[in-house]
């Protein structure tokens, strides 16, 4: 597809969804920044950025409409602006875990599966997947 097309055709879906027009030209610059003869996005990229954003889409979805769900770990101290760990969101659609990445993994020796502990002590049986958290109750 020529750059001309493509770029008419992003255009014209950008001013369906009310994208602002200079949107555009940024990616676009960002595409040419490393190499002024038009460098593309390596394509192994995708599929990881794209379930990143897929997840950070319904992450903020999720804890925006649920606002008194007690949300794991990264969540209480990312968005508490009391918290040093406070990372303002500012217009972002995107709500990824930044500040709080020093997770501990574990596998068996011989095993292709791995897990992974946060700092809270919740489990991911499932890299990528839900939590599993216990709670004891007293009295």
């Amino acid at each position: 597809m020529k750059p001309s097309l493509r770029r008419r055709i992003f255009t014209r879906i950008g001013r369906a969804f009310g994208i602002h027009p200079d949107v555009s030209g940024l990616i676009g610059g960002a595409m040419r920044l490393a190499n002024p003869m038009q460098a593309a996005m390596p394509g192994e990229n995708l599929p990881a950025a794209s379930r990143v954003i897929a997840s950070g889409l319904w992450n903020y979805s999720f804890f925006q409409f649920y606002p008194d769900f007690e949300g794991p770990f990264w969540v209480q101290r990312q968005y508490n602006p009391e918290d040093p760990a406070f990372i303002p969101r500012a217009g972002s659609l995107l709500s990824v875990n930044l500040a709080h990445r020093n997770w501990m993994g574990f596998r068996g020796i011989r095993s292709p599966f791995f897990a992974m502990v946060d700092p809270a002590g919740a489990l991911s049986p499932v890299v990528g997947s839900y939590s599993i958290e216990l709670a004891l109750i007293r009295g």
